[in-house]
């Protein structure tokens, strides 16, 4: 769709997460490698983990199988500068607003681990 609407304006959101839930898929680095970087004008956060069949499930920003300080290096190094939004979908933490704050604590850590301003 891309390909077929140049326009620079039209953009994509980046979704690590949803990439995720295919099994043996690897949002970051595999996945991202294969984006028009340039194109990118939102990013989702949220983590994700595998059961042993395989089965997705969301998990709390960095306690999944994201590598998110990584990701964060690579969005900054390709100069990306737009939104990154929490995604709340993790509900194993307490509340919701529990859970969020767990999530964002886990972005700022990742941004911490990259040593990029939180």
């Amino acid at each position: 769709m891309l390909a077929a609407i140049p326009n620079k304006n039209f953009m994509l959101n980046w979704d690590l997460g949803n990439a995720g839930t295919f099994s043996g898929n690897v949002p970051y680095p595999n996945g991202y490698h294969l984006l028009p970087v340039e194109r990118i004008g939102h990013c989702h956060c949220k983590d994700v983990t595998h059961d042993a069949t395989g089965k997705a499930g969301w998990a709390a920003v960095g306690q999944g199988e994201i590598d998110w300080a990584g990701q964060f290096l690579a969005l900054q190094h390709d100069g990306y500068q737009f939104a990154v939004s929490l995604e709340t979908h993790w509900r194993g933490g307490g509340t919701p607003e529990e859970c969020s704050r767990i999530s964002m604590k886990g972005i700022r850590d990742a941004l911490s681990k990259a040593g990029l301003p939180c």
